[in-house]
């Protein structure tokens, strides 16, 4: 019997035909700008009947199609245009491809007036999109070419409208031609509502315009940034903000970071922040002259995700455990003062009175000696695990993690080290058995993503315990394999 014909909703086979719309009104305007000029029409003529088209099209689009398509149609505008500035539309190839100084050079002056009118022709209408009832952009997932986004952003002024700007690294310094733009943030000055923004490549200037023009923004992610105090200062003003991430390298003190926490008690995200341990002594500790200095700190931080890769001591544990409660995702390195009492924190069992916490990152620390045992032995909340640089790690504690944290879904193990004790190849072989592994109980059960980057062969048994219970596994990474792998094992 042949098969049936997949059957597509009207607005999908709509959808499908807007890219070709597109390029169909888009060619239609070269034609027209082409053959008018070679009739001796004045300029100024010809591109205002070309603006007059553009703004028919940009309301058939926009205004008189529901916003449920909207970001559908900013897709395909984005795909469809992207391919003609980078000269890979066969139709426009000889427009975007001719600007080079050889090629150039063997065209008449004519000529040569003729394809820029035509590259103008093209521009015009990438206005398309500059509408007032445009919400959201999001180019994230592509690559723009960097002539496309200068215009883009400058089309700004139109599309006051908007509440989510995502150009994530399109903006970076990769693209310096939309760096140039982006770095004054001008078109921020047309953005009140703006309530989401993603942009690389930024200076001072652009946070300073995001604090004058932008009251409303809650979510902030930048990259390939430095960021200072100054650039801190700016963000302190913004009293709604929610989500902060810097992607670059961070110059700013932790008495920066202090007051920004103390100006956005709500911030719930501070992204990746190395020094999030000093910023809690800055801010608690009555030895800190911040904290005698500025009188008043916020009693708890609303703070639910940091990601600090920088060293953490037990003192400032004790601090995350007190003033930081809504917790749910952190990542630290454990560190020890020399001076500091082996007890009188707890190390890293402090972490285990975090109420709410799903997600765990621990690099440079010891399973044992800093009871990160502790915490993973009551983790019935983690659902993301990831240990780096583990010392004192065995098989009983990668089975402590399992029978600990029996709502796990990732697990990644990286560079541990690994201590091989006596029996470990019989209590393996007992422990990975049918019986045990259609037990409703089992460890592991939940687990769907598996990272491991071993350093000696010995390490096998910190992959083959959790791989081998894990039934609802769907990605499995593993580097540096020093000796083969059984079939069996694989299954």
């Amino acid at each position: 019997m042949p098969e049936r014909r997949k059957v597509f909703k009207l607005e999908e086979v709509c959808l499908k035909n807007v890219g070709s719309l597109l390029q169909d009104i888009s060619y239609r305007g070269v034609c027209q700008v082409e053959q008018e000029i070679l009739l001796g029409r004045n300029k100024l003529d010809i591109f205002y009947n070309l603006e007059k088209i553009v703004d028919f099209y940009r309301n058939e689009l926009f205004i008189n199609t529901p916003s449920f398509f909207h970001d559908s149609i900013i897709s395909e505008f984005f795909t469809t245009f992207s391919a003609i500035f980078r000269g890979e539309n066969k139709r426009f190839s000889s427009i975007f491809m001719s600007t080079h100084r050889d090629l150039l050079a063997s065209l008449s002056l004519p000529d040569r007036q003729l394809l820029l009118l035509k590259q103008e022709a093209v521009t015009k209408f990438v206005r398309l999109i500059a509408s007032p009832v445009i919400k959201h952009i999001d180019v994230s997932g592509m690559e723009i070419p960097p002539a496309l986004l200068e215009v883009i952003l400058t089309r700004m002024p139109d599309m006051t409208g908007i509440q989510t700007l995502n150009l994530g690294r399109n903006a970076s310094c990769q693209h310096k031609t939309a760096c140039r733009l982006s770095l004054s943030g001008k078109e921020l000055q047309f953005l009140p509502g703006l309530k989401t923004l993603s942009v690389g490549c930024v200076n001072t200037g652009y946070f300073q315009s995001l604090s004058l023009f932008c009251p409303n923004l809650t979510s902030l992610t930048v990259f390939d940034t430095d960021i200072d105090d100054e650039a801190v200062s700016c963000l302190s003003t913004l009293r709604k903000l929610v989500s902060l991430n810097f992607d670059g390298q961070s110059e700013c003190s932790p008495y920066g970071y202090a007051e920004l926490l103390r100006s956005l008690p709500e911030l719930k995200s501070l992204g990746r922040c190395d020094s999030f341990g000093e910023i809690l002594t800055t801010l608690y500790s009555k030895w800190s002259l911040y904290h005698r200095s500025v009188g008043s700190v916020p009693k708890i931080l609303a703070l639910e995700s940091v990601d600090c890769r920088g060293p953490v001591t037990g003192q400032e544990l004790s601090y995350i455990k007190t003033y930081c409660p809504n917790l749910k995702k952190v990542g630290l390195a454990y560190n020890r003062q020399n001076g500091e009492d082996l007890d009188s924190f707890g190390h890293l069992s402090l972490l285990s009175s975090l109420p709410k916490l799903q997600v765990l990152s621990v690099l440079s620390a010891d399973f044992y000696s800093h009871s990160l045992f502790s915490v993973v032995r009551y983790g019935d909340r983690l659902k993301t695990l990831e240990l780096l640089n583990i010392d004192e790690m065995n098989l009983n504690s990668i089975m402590m993690v399992g029978s600990g944290c029996p709502n796990l879904e990732r697990l990644c193990v990286s560079y541990c080290h690994y201590t091989v004790e006596q029996g470990d190849v019989s209590k393996l072989s007992e422990a990975c058995c049918e019986s045990a592994a259609d037990d409703t109980n089992a460890a592991f059960q939940k687990l769907v993503s598996a990272a491991f980057v071993l350093t000696t062969p010995v390490q096998l048994p910190l992959i083959k315990y959790p791989v081998y219970f894990a039934r609802k596994l769907k990605d499995l990474r593993v580097n540096l394999i020093y000796q083969p792998v059984e079939d069996s094992f694989i299954a």
